[in-house]
This record gives C-alpha cells, structure tokens and sequence, in this order.
C-alpha cells in the first residue's frame, strides 16, 4: 500500500475497534479515514485540489456512485460525531459499523490486492440459492433444502432468512467482477444480438440476454434500467439526472409492451431525468408515456 492508502487502514482499524463502545470516537476516526481516502483518489484521478470538498465534487466523475455515496455518508456522519448533536441523539453502535463498513468497500475498491477475492476466476454464478450458500441457521449444507424445527423441508423460496442474506452477499460479490454498468451492459447487448432500427425486442429477451451474461443482476435491477433506457417512459422523471448524462440511457422507445432502437429523426424528444416535461393531452405521446412494457409480460 502506498502512504495514502496505509492512513486510510489506520483510521479505519481504529473506527472498527471504537465502534461497539465509542461510537462517537469510532465517527471521527472514520471521519479521518474519508480525508485520507480523497488525498488517495484526488491524486490517482489527478483533480485534487487545496479544498477537499471541491476534490470530492471532481471525484463524481471519476468514481463509481456506490463510492461516492459511501464517502459522502461517512462524511456526514463523522461530521454529526463530531460535533454537537443539536437533536440531542447520540450516534449509535449501528451508525458506526455501517461507516465502518462503508470504509472497508471504499478500501477494498482502491486496494483489491490486499484483500482476499471471495470469487474465484473461474467461478461460475449459481442462481439457486440451495445450491449456492449452505444455510447455518437450520445448519443444511449446499445442495439441500431448508427444514423447519420438525426436519420437513420449507416451502419453495421461503428459505431461512440467514441463509437470503448469505446468497445476497453472493450475488452482491460475482456483481463487483463486472466490469462494466447495466447501462453500459445494455449497449453491449443491442450489438450482440444485433438489433436494427425498427426491430422489437421484448423485456423477456433483454432478461434472458443478462441471465445468459451477467447473471448476477437481479432480474428487477435488469427491468429498471430497461424502463430507464425507454425514452418516452415517465420512470425517469423519478430519478435524478445521472452523472453519465441523459444521452447514455436514449437506447429503447417503449411502445406495445416492448422495445425498439430509438429513432431521432421521428420519435419525440427523450425524457430528461428528474425533469417532467408531459406532451400535449390526448397526443399519441401521451398515450405511450402511461405505457408499461413488463404489464401482461408473461414468463
């Protein structure tokens, strides 16, 4: 590790071991650990400047939003340790382990080497649970059910919760491999099925091109983005504007509960992001924006 990075472990080793009986001291470690990690990447992404807060702002560009909103949350909360809580509510054991947490992710990102790969190279994605993670709680291996107290088998997708968030934390692991965004992955589809302007493609389709290659999205990540991709969908209105730009996501224009390439010389002028911009009542366009491609979508 390099100077930046072995400051960064050390406030973070320290927030770690305050966090279950000074949640307070272990804030303000990690508060330090959130310095540190900006000297890191404002060096690294080559837009540090003299104000850590105007380098954090430049780091938007630079850093995946995950990251981003990690430093940002640290930040916030070591700030609310640090300083009187005018809601007279202390920070709690809970507020300190997920900064704690937050800090590990942002470390592990900035340093993979020294953190060990749960994922093996030639790892394939199981997309059973049963078949990925053994359950500790009713203490069933990999490959067999759950069992209820009377050793009958529970029913089908009602594992025990434990055993839910271990395949989560699986599924969460294979998704930090992809070296790309759905957004990006939506694009890479399009050419490798070779969609040509005026084709449909149905969400079914889309669906079953990421569970052939990257399986690890979930299928409702998968059909969010497909709807945020959509033009003239009012899903983007709900979302603020993305650090990409809106041109990123005008891929599809929705229409008979599908998808086709978007058209610019003939189809309305895409939605903007966190902007409500309705058509006239009563035009075609209108019509098309109430349109939901995953309604009647039969498996």
């Amino acid at each position: 590790m390099d100077k930046h990075s072995d400051s960064m472990k050390k406030y973070l080793d320290n927030g770690e071991k305050l966090a279950e009986e000074f949640p307070e001291e272990s804030l303000n470690c990690l508060r330090k650990f959130r310095e540190a990690a900006l000297r890191n990447l404002g060096k690294r992404f080559d837009c540090e400047s003299e104000n850590p807060q105007i380098t954090f702002s430049k780091l938007r560009k630079h850093i995946p939003a995950r990251f981003y909103y990690y430093l940002e949350h640290i930040q916030s909360m070591g700030n609310y340790g640090s300083h009187f809580q005018e809601d007279g509510v202390d920070p709690s054991v809970e507020d300190a382990r997920y900064c704690a947490y937050a800090g590990q992710e942002v470390l592990q990102w900035i340093n993979p080497e020294s953190f060990e790969d749960p994922v093996g190279k030639k790892d394939v994605f199981i997309g059973n649970i049963v078949d990925a993670v053994p359950c500790l709680h009713c203490e069933q291996p990999i490959g067999n059910d759950c069992v209820k107290k009377d050793g009958r088998p529970t029913a089908t997708n009602c594992e025990h919760t434990i055993r839910k968030k271990a395949y989560a934390k699986y599924r969460r692991n294979f998704q930090k491999h992809y070296n790309t965004t759905i957004a990006d992955a939506m694009h890479e589809m399009v050419t490798d099925v070779g969609l040509k302007t005026g084709e449909f493609i149905e969400p079914k389709e889309i669906r079953n091109w990421f569970d052939e290659n990257y399986p690890a999205y979930t299928e409702n990540a998968v059909n969010c983005h497909s709807m945020m991709m959509a033009t003239n969908l009012k899903t983007r209105y709900s979302h603020p504007t993305s650090k990409n730009g809106n041109d990123k996501y005008n891929l599809f224009f929705a229409e008979k509960r599908k998808f086709r390439l978007y058209d610019m010389e003939n189809d309305p002028t895409p939605g903007q992001f966190g902007i409500r911009l309705p058509p006239v009542a009563g035009s075609p366009e209108a019509d098309k924006l109430d349109a939901n491609p995953w309604q009647d979508d039969e498996d």
